[in-house]
């Protein structure tokens, strides 16, 4: 069981998965087949099977339910999540599967570490286009960006020019 000894021993190993097993409804083979789905060699443990349409998370069907693979590895070698919130990936590779590279988050924290164009934009203070986050209209009492001024102008512009 390389991989597996820096979260448990092997005997509270076998006994943890064979307990949550039963308590999910889940056979031993559901553990089999995920495993087996799963490369270990290196320190993010990357699945090899099947992946969503959107976003490229792994996908595993339990058999009760389909589920994303890195919460089916936290189920089966931590435990349930804690409730209100949610997995991080840390090594952000949305492949990985190991637990010591997730941790419970909020959604809010969740997003805030997140990759996508516009939180990358916020921390750069600027919007999506490169303009300053100081010519944007910011909702009152928050530093939440509305709009941001220049892009409504080019917007603005570029309809009236195709009118």
């Amino acid at each position: 069981m390389t991989g597996f000894t820096d979260l448990l021993t092997e005997t509270e190993f076998k006994t943890k998965v064979i307990d949550l097993a039963h308590v999910r409804g889940w056979t031993s083979t559901v553990w089999d087949r995920f495993w087996a789905k799963v490369d270990t060699s290196g320190d993010c443990w990357e699945w090899t099977a099947g992946t969503t349409v959107r976003g490229g998370y792994g996908w595993f069907n339990t058999g009760s339910a389909p589920m994303v693979a890195y919460r089916v590895a936290w189920l089966f070698l931590r435990g349930d999540i804690p409730s209100g919130l949610e997995l991080d990936h840390l090594c952000r590779n949305v492949l990985c599967v190991n637990p010591n590279h997730l941790e419970p988050v909020t959604h809010a924290e969740n997003v805030r570490r997140g990759a996508s164009p516009r939180i990358q934009a916020s921390r750069r203070g600027t919007c999506q286009r490169g303009h300053l986050r100081s010519e944007s209209v910011l909702r009152r009492g928050t530093n939440q960006v509305v709009y941001c001024k220049p892009c409504r102008r080019e917007k603005r512009s570029a309809e009236r020019a195709s009118r």
